[in-house]
């Protein structure tokens, strides 16, 4: 009878020692690439920039520069010299401010020599707006598509991978049907513009 009581007392042991043994142990990343696509940890999404005409709230060290300021009124040579000066990093920084001084700064990205290495903060913007019912900012794409239209060049890594990633939010955006005809055409353009640099990244 004693026998028969430790025979019972070991079998009920048994599973929790398997369970607790190495080799019976689940491989977490095993388990999480068999989840659900719906318990994967969505990507967080990009903040919501404000690109009206106006003042940015707080200080800055755009709003008391005379090229910014004179950038702002849109002339061409002033947004070239801007360009110039501040590149696309200077100009990113612009960008992130808002307001009219993004708005200076996305003018003044298609001449910056290094304005290909804007195109990924330009495409988070667009995918944001391709998510809302809202059209896509006509600043951004315009934007975008002035730096796609310049004949494709040799380039390093990182403005390629710009290019690739790039294209299929603005597919998307294509074909949205909402859309209207000024911001159709540019997406248009530009996802076949894209398809270009992309093509010629890869020879």
């Amino acid at each position: 009878m004693l026998k028969m009581t430790a025979w019972v007392a070991w079998a009920g042991l048994c599973p929790l020692v398997l369970a607790l043994a190495p080799g019976c142990r689940r491989n977490d990343a095993a388990e999480r690439a068999q989840a659900p696509a719906g318990r994967e940890q969505a990507r967080p999404r990009v903040a919501k920039l404000n690109l009206t005409p106006g003042a940015a709230a707080g200080r800055n060290r755009f709003q008391d520069d005379a090229l910014w300021q004179r950038a702002g009124a849109g002339a061409e040579i002033d947004l070239m010299r801007l360009a110039n000066r501040e590149g696309a990093t200077g100009l990113l920084e612009g960008l992130s401010v808002g307001r009219s001084v993004g708005l200076t700064a996305l003018a003044a990205l298609p001449h910056a020599d290094d304005g290909e290495l804007a195109l990924d903060r330009l495409c988070q913007l667009l995918a944001g707006d391709a998510a809302e019912p809202a059209a896509p900012n006509l600043a951004v794409l315009r934007s975008l598509h002035a730096i796609v239209a310049r004949p494709p060049e040799p380039r390093e890594a990182l403005a390629a991978q710009g290019y690739a990633g790039c294209l299929p939010v603005v597919e998307r955006l294509a074909k949205l049907p909402s859309l209207d005809p000024e911001r159709h055409d540019l997406a248009s353009s530009a996802a076949g513009l894209l398809l270009e640099h992309r093509d010629a990244a890869r020879r």
